[in-house]
């Protein structure tokens, strides 16, 4: 859902956490400072205190070559394409329940994306389902360390103020 010009406390709990915003560009998105990424069941953190751009228009998550490996690697991935700026990795549709959690941590708060959310479903011109990571390995300097697509949003109620430069 959509709203312009308010928010729809309806739709969470508690009150929003506000971050300043360190580099605004609404068209690539809002840079924030994040707390880090984690997969708990394996005790492995990526991304300390790195800077995130969230793109809410964009499926997939980018994410630093060779950190992106090592998540997804982390996470039971395989390398499924490679082109000269971006990596991609895959899973087999069979084990995405059986995957585990990744948690964002942003001002303090924690955010869950379970597999069912990492994981993209994609049929090949061939008629065949591949199962997909959303999170991408990127070869090129982006200007932050990662960005966060649609898994994130899909979790949380965000809020962009133009007027305030923040991010609840």
């Amino acid at each position: 859902e959509l709203l312009l010009g308010g928010r729809d406390s309806s739709h969470y709990q508690g009150q929003l956490t506000y971050l300043n915003v360190t580099a605004a560009g609404a068209l690539d998105g809002w840079k924030v400072k994040m707390d880090g990424v984690k997969v708990p069941s394996i005790n492995k953190s990526f991304c300390d205190g790195c800077q995130v751009l969230l793109r809410n228009q964009d499926a997939f998550s980018y994410v630093k070559y060779p950190e992106a490996e090592k998540l997804n690697v982390a996470l039971g991935a395989i390398i499924y394409r490679v082109s000269r700026h971006f990596d991609y990795f895959r899973f087999f549709c069979k084990d995405i329940s059986s995957l585990p959690q990744v948690v964002v941590a942003i001002a303090g708060k924690e955010f869950v994306i379970g597999p069912e959310r990492y994981v993209l479903k994609v049929t090949e011109p061939s008629g065949k389902t591949v199962c997909i990571s959303s999170f991408v390995g990127v070869r090129y300097d982006m200007g932050y360390d990662w960005s966060l697509g649609t898994a994130f949003f899909e979790t949380a109620y965000v809020e962009f103020n133009l007027e305030y430069n923040q991010v609840g």
